[in-house]
């Protein structure tokens, strides 16, 4: 009984893997690349453009050279690999398990697990770990040193995405994360503070598609705490002119500051260790400041 066991089980093994090889083998792997282009652009609004996509043990897929760009700006994010695959657990469940690996040619690393409804298709939550991310990748994707920091050095953490809303075509929920070893320069308007490594970031924002609430971020180091809330409005078509009404309120120790360019009043309550208030509104390229 127990041979016989074993000998079908092998068999069955044995038909799995064949079916596997066959399959992967004879998949018409351009016409899945020209769909996955095509879903992309016309449903999402994104460009993707890849040299190829072949297949991975048991239930995934490889892209290579992926160049991924919204559909309106001239910003684009290079990777050397995409990596996508189905847990084999997930397979017979309605809630599906999708893990992806991407690398980016600065060696970034981006691990994590997008989790759906196998029927309405609709994202429930993604799970995203940051590891050795060189934020000269995010800075060529969008216009970071357009806003209040200019970004740096290899980040890790994680971000966590919960869906909000059923609707397929529509983006909303809330996005959390908690990212470190952060360099940047923070170019607070009117004035300047001097470089500042191993910053900790962490916030919790709502997003309504192209409606950014920021509820909170909280941004320590050891010589300044930042409080940022807000909102902010983005321009698909240009995101220079994206909408911005920003509240920041700062703590800063006087070594970090470069006293000639701070203007009198903030430098006062910085010289008395007392945290200040700066508002940015309108337009993400150039909003009108508003200091103490």
């Amino acid at each position: 009984m127990k041979k016989d066991f074993l000998r079908y089980f092998t068999y069955f093994v044995y038909a799995v893997v064949f079916f596997l090889f066959t399959a992967a083998y004879n998949f018409p792997y351009n016409r899945l690349k020209g769909y996955v282009e095509y879903t992309a652009e016309h449903s999402y609004g994104i460009d993707i453009k890849m040299d190829k996509i072949s297949y991975l043990f048991p239930f995934g897929v490889k892209l290579t050279n992926v160049k991924i760009k919204p559909k309106h700006s001239t910003k684009k994010f290079d990777c050397l690999y995409v990596s996508c695959s189905l847990n084999p657990l997930s397979i017979l469940s309605s809630n599906k398990k999708l893990k992806f690996l991407i690398e980016t040619k600065r060696q970034s690393l981006l691990k994590g697990n997008v989790f759906f409804d196998g029927k309405t298709k609709y994202i429930n939550k993604f799970r995203l770990s940051v590891k050795n991310f060189d934020m000269r990748d995010l800075k060529e994707f969008a216009s970071l040193n357009m806003m209040f920091f200019d970004l740096s050095g290899r980040v890790k953490g994680s971000i966590v995405f919960e869906n909000k809303t059923d609707k397929l075509k529509e983006f909303g929920g809330d996005l959390l994360f908690d990212l470190n070893d952060i360099n940047f320069l923070p170019r607070i308007p009117f004035g300047k503070f001097k470089d500042l490594n191993d910053i900790s970031l962490k916030g919790k924002i709502e997003i309504q598609n192209y409606l950014v609430k920021i509820k909170q971020i909280d941004i320590k180091q050891q010589f300044l705490h930042m409080d940022i809330n807000g909102t902010f409005k983005i321009n698909t078509v240009n995101f220079d002119n994206s909408i911005i009404s920003i509240a920041m309120k700062i703590k800063a120790d006087p070594s970090i500051v470069d006293k000639r360019l701070m203007p009198k009043k903030v430098l006062n309550k910085i010289m008395l260790h007392q945290k200040f208030d700066i508002k940015l509104r309108g337009k993400l390229k150039n909003p009108s400041v508003f200091l103490p």
